[in-house]
């Protein structure tokens, strides 16, 4: 692996920095990076380290206002004469790698699926389109190498899945079918961009078996951006820790683990195991009670629930949606639930079981086709009888992008008329703080900031109104480690301080484990 012949990419003191409105701000800091053949290379920090901005500059696609200060991007690839060449990625412009790099030499897999799929399109047609484009082959050829890549990705029925469109799939089979987009060329490099952020444990084991079995068997080099040391330790033969623009530590993926060198680094190690000592799969949750201590199951403590005051009771909800070529899909029958007052509620299970569904329902953004959501003591259906707020998963999507970050934030008070500018923004600023979001993005747009922090920001502008009530809708999937242990720690003390009500919806069991008081399966 170490042979000269077999790196493909090669990175030498890169420097990258972003002109904002406060200046220009330096983002990436003398990056240093070797990628060969069959190897997987983790790429983990913080949100905001520097990540991404580092692979967009590998793909040519970095924001307008960034720029490349200094450094080279050597790419190593066999041209159309057979013959090793290599290129500096640095000296070509956007439109020089995207026609004749992109896809067909360097592929990368985005965070989420929907915004990479077209929604008009079939799927097949889709993956075709590269080969098509970059290998002038026939529609028939490309379409019988777009089914083979269906199946080698994991995908059943592959001829019946190529007529499809992205909304018939499930998340895990619409980020398996990006993936087949980006092996049709088939590239040397693979740069997965959180692949795995928004899918449950079980797609996300599917999509991690599919890359690995791709390094080994296709020979790629596979860059993989990850907030989740676990899935590094899992695929990476190597992770490469960055922090403020820079890689802290390089090694193989079992020494980040066992022997640790830098501080931030030992930092993230010990984040990662938030909530997990002692964890267990409990299985059914359906009657399954936890204290902070661990889980209880007694029926005096399933008692001690049923008889205290409830917040909200959904009963019999039933959600049944049409769909053009398979008719009616239920997607809830029946469902009742109850939320105890002062209670953090952990709701789990796979994706497609109806949980977004049900949060939808109980917040009163779709109207179910049959049962009822009571609030309060008197079981009123008015559900201003309880002060509510949601925090959606995508952040992106629910964000206005022509508002700044503290214009998101104090929408809330705005729409209900609390107080005037000045006392807004101090508002803002109080609970940013608490979030562990930074004064100076007050200013900024959501596009300007990473992921991670449009999410704190989400929180945020559900805890400016100082709601009774919040569902939290997979809150923790787009951030970091630290983040996320951090934001851990404010939840429950919020429920402590505040007495406030929660659901937590989440893929992450152990951490449901190490927040919830009770813990509720949709899967049974």
């Amino acid at each position: 692996m170490s042979a000269n012949k077999d790196k493909v990419l090669s990175i030498r003191d890169l420097n990258i920095s972003f002109e904002t409105a406060s200046g220009r701000v330096k983002a990436i800091r003398g990056v240093r990076m070797d990628l060969f053949k069959g190897e997987t290379i983790a790429i983990v920090g913080e949100s905001g380290s520097g990540k991404s901005v580092t692979v967009r500059a590998i793909m040519g696609i970095l924001a307008g206002n960034g720029r490349i200060d200094s450094g080279r991007i050597e790419y190593s690839f066999t041209n159309e004469k057979g013959e090793r060449e290599t290129v500096d990625m640095t000296t070509l412009s956007q439109k020089e790698i995207r026609y004749r790099f992109s896809g067909k030499h360097i592929a990368m897999i985005f965070q989420d699926p929907m915004t990479s799929l077209d929604p008009t399109m079939q799927i097949g047609k889709q993956i075709m389109e590269g080969m098509i484009i970059h290998e002038g082959i026939s529609k028939e050829e490309a379409k019988k190498r777009a089914i083979d890549l269906l199946a080698e990705v994991g995908i059943e029925n592959p001829e019946k899945r190529f007529k499809e469109y992205p909304h018939q799939l499930s998340g895990g089979m619409r980020q398996r079918v990006v993936i087949a987009i980006a092996l049709a060329c088939n590239p040397d490099i693979l740069i997965c961009d959180e692949p795995t952020t928004a899918l449950d444990p079980r797609n996300q084991n599917q999509i991690i078996s599919v890359l690995k079995r791709l390094a080994a068997e296709r020979n790629k080099g596979i860059l993989f951006i990850t907030h989740d040391l676990g899935l590094a330790r899992e695929l990476a033969t190597k992770i490469a820790v960055m922090k403020d623009g820079k890689f802290v530590e390089t090694a193989e993926a079992e020494d980040i683990f066992e022997n640790p060198k830098h501080e931030y680094t030992k930092a993230l190690v010990r984040y990662s195991q938030y909530g997990k000592k002692g964890s267990h799969y409990h299985g059914n949750f359906g009657q399954t009670i936890a204290d902070r201590d661990g889980i209880i199951t007694s029926s005096e403590t399933i008692d001690q629930v049923e008889a205290a005051p409830k917040i909200m009771i959904a009963k019999d909800i039933y959600m049944i949606y049409r769909t053009k070529k398979h008719g009616y899909k239920k997607v809830l029958s029946g469902y009742s639930l109850d939320v105890v007052k002062g209670e953090i509620l952990g709701l789990v299970g796979q994706s497609g079981c109806g949980k977004s569904t049900l949060a939808r329902i109980i917040m009163g953004i779709t109207t179910p086709n049959g049962g009822s959501v009571e609030w309060g003591r008197c079981g009123s259906r008015d559900r201003r009888e309880v002060r509510t707020q949601m925090i959606f998963q995508d952040s992106a999507s629910a964000f206005n992008p022509r508002m700044t970050i503290e214009e998101i934030i104090a929408e809330p008070l705005v729409i209900a008329r609390v107080g005037n500018r000045e006392e807004r923004r101090r508002k803002v600023m109080e609970v940013m703080k608490q979030v562990h979001l930074e004064e100076q993005l007050m200013d900024r747009y959501p596009y300007d900031v990473s992921g991670g922090q449009r999410q704190r920001a989400a929180i945020a502008r559900a805890l400016i109104t100082e709601p009774e009530f919040i569902i939290a809708d997979e809150p923790l999937s787009s951030l970091d480690v630290p983040t996320q242990a951090e934001i851990v720690h404010l939840l429950r003390d919020l429920h402590e301080k505040r007495q406030l009500t929660m659901i937590l919806i989440s893929h992450d069991i152990p951490m449901v484990e190490h927040v919830c008081d009770r813990i509720v399966s949709m899967d049974e």
